[in-house]
């Protein structure tokens, strides 16, 4: 059946026995490619020297400036929201079939927050930014393989967090999946200490640090956007592009006061002098521009593979984008083939699908496990009909939510849109922040059991695609 998309793949001569499937290929291939391509344009900015404010040609070196333009990106996913809204509408104009809540409601929902809805996403856009700002700086001062490497370790941090803050119990597996992640960043670092070159990583060390340090606040950023966000119901496409609007606002603040301010003789950033370098420099501009419409469509065709595939699919893309950039990084001549690099990233692979149970153990380990160690280390699994995403999904870190997970489970879909959203609070109490953070579903489609009407589930059941 032809799928609500706002966009028509039909070619017959293609091997695939439907439009779902091509269209399932299609986003993969386009968020593979444009995640490659962001981490790949921002390396790429850093490489390009350019005549700056003072006359003379230097580096691009602006991690500020950087994490400005990718709030440029993000906010253009609130473009995309307006469009496919007004697409919507239009379909229902064109076909005469509405399906609003009333107004009342819209307003009685609204009551409940004690600010607008734009302002809850302040708190998870400072952690935004400090994260974004720690990662490019760290990227100038290591590989960009090593770079994308050790954005695994936001696994373990989110994983902690998930313990601490959110009373999560893991199992055995989890646990064997964090410690190969924990061994493959270790050996993935000492493979950059020992035979990165000084060309390609000119302070591997402290930029190893930045990058860890990074994902540390990401770590944090999904607390603080369960705690802010996880009652709240926020298309994704509407949360990602308030966070980057968001972004713009703060940084057009700060960053006149990092002008001022000099550290050593230095300002902390330059923002004068990163414009006259783009303006000089074709290339450069080019790499920015490519900067900022990969980060657009990366969360784009990332929301919509949660929504078509699985979380576990974007698990899967994303390991694949690390192989991809450190190819890239190869053939390009930024770094050279190092075989204890190769080692670590098999095992944060082998860590991250075991811990999001892409990979499982074989029953009869299992079995044999339990016999040997103590019932703690095998929690009983959630019930079938409350189980969600699993927790560390490194690819998904804006993009999931309630409504990717209703795509993965037909039967509940079937239910009212109510109900779910009754399971889904009473759930959140034994799920990972990641995924509270984001909502698919648009909160004008949200119903109690009074408002439903005959066949209303049943057509929601048949729709998917992005909101």
């Amino acid at each position: 059946s032809t799928q609500s998309t706002g966009l028509v793949l039909s070619f017959s001569y293609f091997p695939f026995s439907s439009t779902m499937e091509l269209t399932g290929l299609f986003l993969a291939i386009g968020m593979l490619t444009t995640g490659t391509l962001n981490t790949i344009a921002t390396s790429l900015q850093n490489r390009i020297s350019s005549e700056g404010r003072n006359g003379e040609k230097n580096d691009f070196e602006h991690p500020y400036f950087q994490t400005f333009t990718m709030f440029c990106g993000e906010s253009c996913c609130f473009i995309a929201f307006l469009m496919l809204k007004y697409y919507k509408m239009r379909e229902e104009e064109r076909s005469g079939k509405y399906d609003r809540v009333p107004e009342s409601e819209v307003k009685a929902e609204a009551s409940k927050r004690r600010f607008p809805l734009f302002f809850y996403f302040l708190p998870p856009t400072v952690c935004d930014l400090s994260a974004t700002t720690l990662m490019n700086i760290g990227l100038l001062y290591t590989t960009v393989s090593v770079y994308q490497m050790l954005r695994g370790a936001m696994v373990v941090f989110t994983a902690l967090f998930s313990i601490i803050f959110l009373g999560k119990r893991l199992n055995f597996q989890h646990y064997l999946g964090l410690f190969l992640v924990v061994t493959g960043i270790t050996v993935v670092g000492l493979a950059n200490l020992l035979y990165a070159d000084s060309d390609d990583a000119s302070n591997p060390l402290l930029g190893d640090v930045l990058v860890l340090s990074a994902q540390l606040v990401v770590a944090t950023q999904f607390v603080v956007e369960e705690k802010v966000l996880g009652h709240m119901d926020v298309p994704a496409l509407m949360a990602v592009g308030f966070e980057g609007l968001w972004g713009i606002i703060l940084l057009s603040i700060v960053l006149p006061c990092m002008y001022v301010i000099k550290i050593g003789g230095d300002r902390v950033e330059d923002t004068y002098d990163a414009l006259v370098q783009v303006s000089n420099n074709v290339y450069l501009l080019l790499a920015i521009l490519m900067s900022i419409c990969s980060v657009a469509f990366f969360n784009f065709f990332g929301i919509s593979v949660t929504k078509y595939l699985s979380a576990t699919h974007r698990t899967t893309i994303d390991s694949c984008r690390t192989l991809f950039v450190w190819s890239v990084s190869m053939a390009l001549g930024w770094e050279t083939f190092i075989g204890l690099q190769l080692l670590g990233f098999v095992l944060l692979v082998c860590g991250t699908f075991l811990y999001n149970k892409v990979l499982n153990l074989p029953a009869s380990w299992v079995d044999y496990l339990k016999t040997i160690l103590p019932p703690s280390c095998f929690p009983p699994e959630p019930r079938k009909d409350e189980q969600r995403t699993s927790l560390m999904d490194p690819a998904a870190s804006s993009e999931e939510g309630f409504g990717s997970v209703v795509e993965e489970r037909p039967e509940i879909k079937r239910r009212s849109l109510h109900e779910q959203r009754m399971r889904y609070y009473q759930s959140l109490q034994i799920l990972p922040a990641q995924n509270l953070r984001l909502v698919d579903i648009p909160l004008s489609e949200y119903r109690g059991p009074s408002m439903s009407s005959p066949g209303t589930n049943s057509e929601r059941s048949n729709h998917s695609g992005p909101q």
